[in-house]
């Protein structure tokens, strides 16, 4: 689940929500399933680098920009790692796959290592 500041409107999307149930779905399937979710703060255009972060509330809590969520799971005697990131807006619709991401793009926005300790053997 995803538990951060969120848009006006909610983040609970249908897309999100397929997410969740193909996760749901491994959980049953295989004995282990780690999950990382989290915010990122990234700008609408990477080379301009220009991030206004959105501040709400009487504390001035920043609102994340886009969420992430990895998993990986042990498939076929090694280990699978499947990486998303999702804009935190409502109204999000689609296929997953326009949301799929190399995990690598998710440290080089998040700012550290996921799943550093693990053989990975990734499809995204």
């Amino acid at each position: 689940a995803v538990v951060s500041t969120q848009s006006t409107g909610g983040f609970a999307t249908f897309t999100l929500k397929k997410l969740e149930c193909q996760i749901r779905s491994l959980v049953w399937d295989y004995e282990v399933v780690h999950i990382l979710t989290g915010p990122l703060f990234a700008a609408a255009n990477e080379k301009k680098a220009n991030l206004v972060v959105r501040r709400i509330g009487q504390n001035r809590v920043s609102v994340p920009t886009h969420f992430f969520k990895v998993y990986c799971w042990n498939q076929c005697g090694g280990m699978r790692l499947d990486a998303y990131i999702m804009p935190n807006r409502c109204g999000l619709k689609g296929s997953l796959s326009k949301y799929i991401v190399h995990y690598s793009e998710v440290e080089r926005k998040a700012g550290f290592r996921v799943f550093s300790l693990l053989n990975r053997k990734d499809n995204s």
